[in-house]
């Protein structure tokens, strides 16, 4: 697992959405319980490009999630992933072609690295052990909005 939101449970964004659970999974955690302890998971903030790499290099499967915290009373400046999180999922990407990227976000995010990944899986801002729901239960392909893959274009 790899990325800013691969540590820690986050349950919204910022304003009302700003909740304090009575708990939390983490998704490192729900991932484990689901999967047991027979399979081997290594966590990765992404902080650090090439130590990133070098974990998805040595996996079967690279999860990078990655999200925002949008808020009430404010607009975000445009659709990008905030930071250096795109070039994260286009740094781990290039390396493992079994690259899971999942969405923590309010709404619509860019996603020019859409074509690099294989699959995409937008959780929203989850409840308290949203992750490990997540893990439970039938994945749909429908999606409830357009997410765009690059700014300026119906793409």
């Amino acid at each position: 697992m790899i990325g800013p939101y691969a540590g820690a449970a986050h349950t919204g964004g910022d304003g009302s959405s700003a909740v304090t659970p009575l708990y939390t999974v983490a998704p490192m955690d729900g991932l484990k319980k689901h999967l047991g302890t027979d399979m081997k998971i290594a966590y990765d903030d992404g902080s650090d490009p090439q130590s990133a790499i070098t974990l998805a290099k040595s996996a079967d499967v690279a999860v990078v999630m990655v999200g925002n915290k949008d808020r009430e009373g404010r607009d975000r400046p445009d659709l990008s992933l905030p930071g250096k999180q795109n070039e994260l999922v286009s740094a781990v990407a290039t390396v493992n072609s079994h690259t899971v990227v999942v969405l923590k976000t309010g709404g619509a995010v860019l996603m020019p690295w859409f074509n690099q990944v294989a699959a995409v899986l937008e959780v929203w801002y989850g409840s308290q052990s949203a992750f490990t729901t997540t893990l439970t239960v039938k994945v749909s392909c429908a999606c409830p909005l357009y997410m765009p893959r690059v700014g300026g274009t119906s793409e």
